[in-house]
């Protein structure tokens, strides 16, 4: 969302990896010896259903390749940390990465202490972190914000651990 002239490509871009996502879903089931698995293996929509996902699926894949010409796993190129760093926010991703690590792998840290965010603090970055789409959304789209609106953006896109 930060450079205009890219907005609608990359927006594109990560709507379009849904195929890939749907592509790698089935081929997923396909391996799984589950019940579920075997239900949607021998469901009667399947084969019209995976002839379209594959259509599309061919249409985007080449979008998708790294250097080697192997898919990558995201659908962006390089890394959470480079898309942090290209809006200025690379320390804050750092340091929310490394909180909610813990949380998502279960470090002993996070077992024994629990979460470092809870409680006011995740509502607030909860807010910040929508009110920063939020206006990037109302900036492509011509909204017309209030003085308030344009405020709390404005705020948002503060780094959240930069203190008063």
């Amino acid at each position: 969302m930060v450079d205009p002239n890219r907005r609608d490509g990359r927006a594109q871009l990560f709507l379009d990896f849904r195929d890939i996502e749907r592509k790698r879903r089935i081929e997923l089931l396909d391996a799984s010896g589950t019940d579920l698995a075997k239900r949607v293996r021998n469901s009667p929509k399947r084969p019209n259903a995976e002839r379209e996902m594959e259509k599309r699926y061919m249409a985007v894949k080449a979008r998708y390749l790294n250097r080697k010409g192997k898919e990558r796993n995201t659908w962006y190129s390089g890394s959470l940390r480079d898309l942090a760093k290209t809006v200025g926010l690379e320390s804050e991703y750092e340091l929310i990465q490394r909180f909610l690590s813990g949380v998502v792998h279960s470090s002993p840290l996070t077992i024994e202490e629990g979460p470092c965010v809870t409680d006011f603090l995740l509502m607030d970055w909860h807010w910040r972190f929508a009110f920063r789409i939020l206006g990037a959304y109302a900036e492509y789209k011509e909204v017309a914000l209030d003085q308030t609106e344009k405020d709390l953006i404005a705020s948002s896109g503060q780094n959240v651990f930069k203190l008063p």
